[in-house]
């Protein structure tokens, strides 16, 4: 969770809505006002098409909008063994 200067704050993690095939989790970032509102105009369900998420999440100076998490690679070709990889995404304010 990060908070930005006028109050509001957003935050990074992962949804999955469990009723729809293939299950695979996706990155979400979205932007709460100062009442606690999900604010429908910044709310991001980023998909790799694979198990993804977010643990993190900052804000540039320039308003963009930095997060950290996981990213699944099915063949586990890159690290043998461990088919979760650390991402980042970087979206506009």
């Amino acid at each position: 969770m990060a908070f930005t200067p006028d109050g509001k704050f957003s935050v990074a993690g992962n949804v999955d809505r469990g009723d729809v095939l293939p299950l695979n989790p996706k990155l979400f970032v979205g932007r709460y006002s100062g009442n606690g509102l999900l604010e429908s105009s910044m709310v991001i369900n980023f998909s790799t098409d694979f198990d993804s998420g977010g643990y993190g999440i900052t804000f540039q100076p320039d308003g963009k909008i930095l997060t950290a998490g996981f990213s699944r690679n099915p063949s586990g070709t890159v690290f043998p063994g461990n088919i979760y990889q650390f991402a980042a995404a970087r979206f506009l304010p």
